[in-house]
């Protein structure tokens, strides 16, 4: 079963790759012929002006699909690192609420087509945790929800203290997921055999190395899902003042995200 998911990933890796690295390439094709066009000056009816703002824009989208290029390679780094155990943390406290709040902006910024509730009764809620890190993962749990669920949909985030814990559950209205697979999810290298996740591109890596990062932090990673339909993650982490990180703070080879 891990040789065919293993085959099935580098197929679906090099794809994945493949595709923002032709679009980066096509895209600074079509911007250079146009700063040709600029600089010849052989044509008295190019519009300089025109020609190098087309040209920008062309620029700017080859460089958003090579932002894309990096994340990919960023996950795939990641998971050899986690592997080796060389994942270095930068320990601090840093307080879930603001942390929730920034990136639900964030999203609002990338995607009009969600609505994002964000509810707690929490003013703050302190973790010892590498903040890069924790932005990771909640970024990839909202991502998630925004990718697999109908434009229009909410999203809701809801943040709880619970006991020694702080408790994050992130709900979607989309697909959901079969009993079957609720931990399978977790798994490396693993997709989701149903056909309405075939739009969702990426590589299956985020589930997994999020699960790592949130255990490495001394917390948990789960789902539930109805079978109507939408899914809840649930992330919990030690307070501050009870954490207890399952990872060493350093290491010799570790890394930080890109």
């Amino acid at each position: 079963e891990v040789d065919r998911l293993k085959t099935q990933f580098l197929s679906m890796a090099s794809h994945e790759l493949r595709t923002p690295l032709t679009a980066v390439s096509g895209f600074i094709q079509v911007a250079k012929r146009r700063i040709q066009k600029v600089t010849d000056q052989t044509d008295p009816n190019v519009d300089w002006k025109a020609e190098t703002a087309k040209a920008s824009e062309t620029l700017e989208l080859a460089q958003r699909q090579s932002r894309r290029l990096a994340r990919l390679v960023d996950e795939l780094l990641d998971v050899s690192r986690l592997q080796l155990g060389r994942v270095e943390l930068h320990l601090g406290e840093m307080d879930l609420v603001t942390t929730l709040r920034d990136t639900i902006d964030r999203m609002r910024l990338l995607t009009s087509t969600h609505q994002f509730e964000f509810e707690t009764e929490a003013t703050s809620a302190t973790v010892r945790a590498d903040a890069d890190r924790v932005d990771q993962v909640f970024e990839n749990l909202i991502g998630n929800a925004v990718k697999y669920s109908p434009s229009g949909s909410r999203i809701g985030v809801i943040l709880r203290r619970a006991g020694d814990d702080v408790h994050i559950a992130i709900t979607d209205q989309g697909i959901g997921i079969d009993r079957d697979e609720l931990d399978r999810i977790f798994n490396i290298f693993y997709r989701s055999p149903d056909p309405r996740a075939g739009h969702v591109g990426g590589l299956g890596l985020g589930l997994y190395i999020s699960r790592e990062i949130v255990t490495r932090l001394g917390g948990r990673l789960w789902a539930e899902s109805a079978a109507t339909g939408g899914s809840t993650f649930h992330v919990s982490l030690p307070l501050a003042e009870h954490a207890t990180p399952t990872a060493p703070a350093t290491s010799p080879a570790g890394a930080t995200r890109a």
